[in-house]
């Protein structure tokens, strides 16, 4: 699974207007643009992107189109989450919390079987990485 392309960013489904304030107070828009799910050779990518904190498009992964929206949603709170940390900033949606999930590994995962699947996620980060192709789990 490699990082998704210009070209793969297929239909825009939904939109989000989000403000982010800094420290000083000043304030800019982030636009969250979702793309609809495409199918891949074995699972199913839905793109997005946080235009105004980021130029890249990220994507998520599932093995159908409902489960690649559902973790492309998780994933957008986990990286808002991650920039608000590392940028200090406030990141509102109508004046409240930007209102994407919140990701917690332990609500997903049983602490016994965490270890198991943080072994499975450092194998495919690796295959990622070596740019194969991802194995069926």
């Amino acid at each position: 699974m490699s990082k998704p392309r210009k070209n793969e960013f297929s239909k825009v489904i939904a939109t989000r207007r989000l403000i982010a304030q800094n420290i000083r107070g000043r304030k800019s828009e982030i636009m969250v643009r979702i793309s609809k799910p495409v199918s891949e050779k074995h699972y199913y990518r839905c793109c997005y992107t946080l235009e105004g904190l980021s130029k890249e498009i990220e994507s998520a992964c599932g093995e159908d189109a409902v489960q690649a929206l559902e973790l492309g949603l998780k994933k957008i709170g986990r990286d808002l989450d991650h920039l608000q940390k590392a940028k200090k900033l406030k990141i509102t949606w109508l004046g409240m919390h930007h209102s994407f999930p919140e990701v917690k590994i332990s609500t997903i995962f049983p602490s016994k079987k965490l270890n198991q699947y943080l072994k499975k996620v450092d194998h495919l980060t690796k295959l990622i990485k070596a740019n194969r192709s991802i194995p069926k789990i």
